[in-house]
């Protein structure tokens, strides 16, 4: 396709292998579920790729199997949901990922529960952006929780590997004034086996990068990349 896709509140899916490619790729909740997936997909874009969820619906871009590779050519924001319950935006593999663009920007959502932002996979994943826009994370806020931002590489296999080429990588946590003692979320905002802290509740409103499994590296490959980590507040 020639120009921008635009899925809005509507499914795009496949059993099968899926790719996409047009100038910007736009994967918007304004009522509903927004989403792109197939088994095994690649999006290839010469601009903007932005997932958004909203107070009705989440947003994602996932492939349940084989690989995932997602270019563009300008920047890859993610945001969710400013309402609701589980109003995520997400970009997800469960197999390897390949993701690259000139900056990347994810954004917990503005309120609601759950509604965070993510780009994930199960399996080797390989981040590269190639400007000074960098890569921004930004905890989310409201009176619940569950809001975060993250970067992160699951337990299936192989590495985590973020190259940035310009820019420095900026992670501030959220703003949520909400507590919960989900198990999912306690441990992130603690230092592994403290138990004390497990003990607490937490707004799980954080902005992070992990890997559960291998190798995890952050290289600035240009002088001058600063890695920037500011706490949020309310357990964030």
């Amino acid at each position: 396709a020639i120009g921008d896709i635009n899925i809005t509140s509507s499914i795009v899916s496949s059993n099968g292998a899926v790719a996409v490619t047009g100038t910007n790729l736009n994967v918007v909740s304004t009522s509903a579920l927004a989403l792109l997936q197939g088994a095994g997909l690649i999006a290839t874009m010469s601009g903007d790729i932005n997932v958004t969820g909203s107070a009705s619906g989440a947003a994602a871009i996932n492939s349940i199997a084989g690989p995932q590779t997602i270019s563009a050519g300008g920047n890859i924001a993610l945001t969710g949901g400013a309402g609701g319950t589980w109003n995520y935006a997400e970009i997800y593999s469960f197999g390897a990922q390949n993701v690259s663009a000139s900056g990347m920007t994810l954004t917990g959502g503005a309120g609601g529960t759950n509604n965070y932002a993510q780009i994930g996979s199960s399996g080797d994943q390989q981040i590269n952006i190639s400007t000074s826009a960098g890569i921004t994370l930004q905890g989310g806020a409201g009176t619940s929780y569950g809001n975060f931002a993250e970067i992160a590489h699951g337990t299936g296999g192989g590495n985590q590997a973020i190259n940035i080429y310009g820019g420095s990588v900026t992670l501030v946590g959220g703003s949520g004034t909400g507590t919960t003692n989900v198990a999912n979320l306690v441990p992130w905002v603690c230092a592994y086996g403290d138990s004390i802290c497990y003990a607490q509740s937490v707004t799980g409103d954080w902005a992070g990068i992990s890997s559960a499994v291998g190798d995890q590296s952050l290289t600035f490959q240009n002088a001058g990349g600063v890695l920037l980590i500011t706490g949020g507040s309310g357990g964030n």
